[in-house]
């Protein structure tokens, strides 16, 4: 019998426990828009988070690039950046798609996310979807 290879092992997946879009609207310039306080008891939820982060629109102004930070709560109240899920520099106005997820970050029992551009005259339109899965 053939096992699928994991960085967990043979055998070993994680179960999808949710998917969900975070975010889809315009943004501009380099002010941080947060994730639905909403959403943070079910990102929470998650041991870890892949996200698929879609830009269109958005090869103007000075190197753009967009970048979401997961920061974490463990009360709901008082938050602290845990790290940085997606950090990918945009090239040219056509979509662009990326993959990225968590990695070894240790999460906490809620999540928010903050999503920007790097610069005050950068604009693109995104999409940030988020898949968490658990052990």
């Amino acid at each position: 019998m053939l096992y699928p290879r994991t960085e967990f092992g043979y055998g070993e997946t994680m179960a999808r426990a949710f998917h969900t879009a975070v975010f889809k609207d315009q943004l501009n310039g380099n002010v941080p828009v947060h994730s639905s306080p909403e959403l943070s008891e079910t990102l929470g939820r998650a041991d870890q988070l892949s996200f698929t982060t879609h830009v269109v629109n958005g090869g103007g102004g000075t190197a753009p690039k967009i970048t979401v930070e997961v920061l974490g709560s463990n009360d709901g109240v008082n938050w602290a950046l845990i790290g940085t899920a997606v950090d990918r520099s945009i090239t040219g106005n056509g979509p662009q798609t990326w993959a990225d997820d968590t990695g070894s970050m240790v999460l906490s029992a809620w999540l928010q996310l903050s999503i920007k551009l790097a610069n005050a005259d950068n604009a693109a339109f995104a999409t940030v979807s988020v898949c968490g899965r658990s052990n």
